[in-house]
């Protein structure tokens, strides 16, 4: 099963995840993958980290400066070391647990970013995901995940995180 989180740039995607990703923790839910968070310089946005949900552990992903090799997504430059991290923590996700990935986005429906490691394990029975993607995006994500299960949650029109989390933690308990 596909859950993904939707909402406009800003409008707390992340953070509805953070504490979902509560919820599922104190039930026991066994959790993979990353979520982002934003990295300042002083008072200024310098770029977003990606946090490794199993070990909290940080890996620069995207920053505001650019530097030789690094390819451009809106105001940011994609740091290669970040993605080939995430490929990796989604390479080596157990089938078992849930995969989280904060988000797929203009990158990834170009085929680069997360998108290669993500789209050969959307076909694996029993694999259950949780994508943050933002809602200029989402048609086009709905599309290429046709025919699979999904449910889609504006977070922007509800806020009910446990009601989310009960019903993920339902669907991995049936199979």
């Amino acid at each position: 099963m596909i859950f993904i989180l939707t909402g406009t740039v800003g409008c707390g995607k992340t953070s509805f995840l953070r504490r979902l990703l509560s919820f599922l923790n104190a039930d026991g839910v066994e959790v993979s993958g990353f979520f982002a968070a934003r990295v300042f310089d002083a008072d200024t946005l310098a770029g977003y980290d990606l946090i490794e949900i199993a070990i909290l552990r940080r890996h620069p992903f995207l920053r505001m400066t650019e530097e030789a090799g690094r390819e451009r997504v809106g105001p940011f430059f994609v740091d290669p070391a970040g993605t080939a991290k995430a490929a990796e923590i989604i390479r080596l996700s157990p089938p078992s647990s849930l995969l989280v990935i904060d988000e797929l986005g203009p990158l990834e429906l170009q085929d680069k970013g997360h998108w290669p490691a993500v789209a050969p394990l959307l076909d694996e029975p029993d694999r259950n995901f949780v994508f943050v993607i933002r809602d200029t995006c989402l048609v086009e994500f709905q599309n290429r995940m046709a025919g699979r299960p999904s449910k889609t949650i504006s977070i922007c029109a509800t806020r009910n995180v446990g009601a989310l989390a009960a019903e993920i933690i339902s669907h991995g308990r049936q199979g």
